[in-house]
């Protein structure tokens, strides 16, 4: 594996275990438990992400502080913060245990976003891609050969999610990163990425993703026709996608209700 992956899929993997549905599933449809973050069998799982996560970003972390300004650093500090009055505050809370093991979680999540942030242009394609992909790819497998659990009692696919309102947004994420794949050249993995996405968008019968995906497709058609242009430039570039997606998400929204 090209070493410039590393970092790509370790933030994917970290991703897709708090994107919660697949360490759900996996705890409950396949161990047999109840699949809550505080279920001791949940903990490996979560830890392993973590762990990954760490070492991935842990190097960098040194480096990336010192070439911070202070704004930065002190908002950094101030997630950090955050993430430890969320954990200390289940000692007042009606079931400490089941809280803190939650709270925990809050701590970390400012570590995901610097590894978020610290990645290049490509990397985060890549990252997405992987995250969006693998949760994506797993739920028509399941949908196909475990109808059972895969679909829920309407025939809509939600697959390794818990239903088929979270796995609808992941996949206009996907169908946006595999946009963002072929305009970088790297067609067929966009073109594959973009058709299981869009197969799982129609198959789980979500509303609301079509609506934000139509919405970032005219916005970013905009921007790149004529915000470089002299008459729409900047603030009225913005302005005028604003519009349009507003337009075609009303336009959608009578359309379907």
């Amino acid at each position: 594996m090209a070493p410039r992956l590393w970092r790509p899929i370790g933030v994917a993997t970290v991703l897709v275990v708090l994107a919660n549905g697949p360490m759900f599933f996996v705890t409950r449809e396949i161990m047999a438990r109840p699949g809550r973050w505080e279920d001791p069998y949940v903990w490996p799982l979560v830890v392993a992400a973590v762990a990954g996560g760490a070492i991935v970003v842990g190097p960098a972390l040194p480096m990336a502080w010192q070439g911070w300004a202070r704004d930065r650093r002190m908002a950094f500090a101030a997630a950090i913060g955050l993430g430890v009055w969320a954990s200390t505050s289940a000692a007042w809370s009606l079931d400490p245990g089941v809280s803190l093991w939650r709270g925990l979680v809050y701590v970390g999540l400012p570590f995901v976003a610097l590894a978020i942030g610290d990645l290049a242009p490509r990397e985060l394609r890549l990252a997405l891609a992987f995250m969006t992909g693998a949760i994506v790819a797993a739920s028509l497998g399941v949908g196909a050969l475990w109808a059972d659990v895969g679909l829920d009692d309407n025939g809509d696919l939600r697959g390794v999610m818990t239903s088929r309102n979270s796995l609808g947004p992941i996949a206009g994420l996907g169908g946006i990163v595999a946009i963002a794949l072929v305009r970088a050249n790297e067609r067929w993995s966009g073109a594959v990425l973009f058709s299981m996405c869009s197969v799982a968008l129609v198959w789980s019968g979500s509303r609301t993703p079509w609506v934000a995906l139509g919405l970032a497709l005219v916005v970013a058609v905009v921007r790149e026709h004529w915000g470089s242009g002299r008459r729409f430039t900047g603030l009225r570039a913005r302005a005028v996608g604003l519009v349009a997606g507003l337009t075609v998400t009303a336009a959608g929204l009578a359309a379907v209700w």
